[in-house]
């Protein structure tokens, strides 16, 4: 811990009291705290890291519940995660009651993902000038295993504002799956048509598209719209992708594909 990691073990006592921090370190616990104490977790400047609270929740059975908030007054806001510790052994030897072990998993962020050219669909065309449905098979990949991006926000425009001519019906999320087109927040503007799914405005709560080892590196976010086009039509439709490095910066990939009649 230290390098990778920061972990700091907390106690409520009407307002948050630092107890200690880092791994193998002796706190002291009151009865006050009802047999509860918190561990805020978070990752140093420079590491390309996310904290997998999801898992850490899971595979450490004394976790009762994980927030994402500031808790020490720096405007960062932090894992807290918060600790059952009644009915730990004590040591007779050393006199003290031995904490139990508390895993910390990480996510490596994906620092050099971009969309892969396999990925981009090709131009469609001749597709008629009657009432059609087409699928637009985007899909990306992560530079290596045990890599992840922590998907945020999912948009898709059209380069039209009529919509008669185009509509969304479906877009696959990984992790999420198949969304319905009023899933999205439509808005029609002068010269486009912007469908909208956000995921959520932190890491907390992000879409956390990862390669285990041994996995197919193929993320796929097919996309099928309904088209109803004139002779001469040309619509492009472009896919966005916004997600969340290692310091909560929003960074986005996109891609775009013609579709004409």
């Amino acid at each position: 811990m230290g390098t990778n990691v920061n972990v700091y073990w907390y106690a409520y006592r009407n307002g948050w009291v630092l107890l200690g921090s880092g791994d193998g370190v002796d706190i002291s616990v009151e009865e006050q705290d009802h047999n509860t104490i918190y561990a805020v977790v978070s990752v140093p400047s420079g590491q390309d890291y996310y904290v997998d609270y999801n898992k850490i929740k899971s595979m450490n059975n004394r976790v009762q519940s994980v927030e994402y908030k500031d808790i020490d007054g720096d405007n960062v806001e932090e894992y807290v995660f918060k600790l059952d510790i009644s009915d730990i052994p004590y040591a007779s030897g050393t006199g003290k009651y031995t904490l139990p072990c508390f895993n910390i998993y990480l996510l490596t962020y994906d620092s050099s993902f971009s969309w892969p050219s396999g990925g981009k669909p090709a131009d469609l065309t001749g597709i008629g000038t009657s009432k059609v449905t087409k699928y637009l098979e985007w899909y990306i990949s992560l530079t290596g295993e045990k890599k992840a991006i922590a998907l945020a926000k999912v948009v898709l425009v059209a380069n039209t504002s009529d919509v008669s001519k185009v509509a969304l019906k479906k877009l696959n999320i990984p992790g999420i799956g198949y969304l319905d087109g009023s899933s999205f927040d439509q808005d029609v503007l002068s010269n486009q048509i912007k469908w909208t799914y956000t995921i959520s405005n932190s890491l907390y709560g992000a879409d956390y598209i990862k390669l285990p080892v041994n996995s197919l590196n193929k993320f796929e976010f097919t996309t099928t719209v309904e088209l109803d086009l004139a002779s001469g039509d040309t619509i492009q439709f472009t896919l966005y992708l916004y997600y969340f490095d290692a310091t909560e910066s929003l960074q986005s990939v996109y891609d775009s594909v013609n579709v004409s009649a």
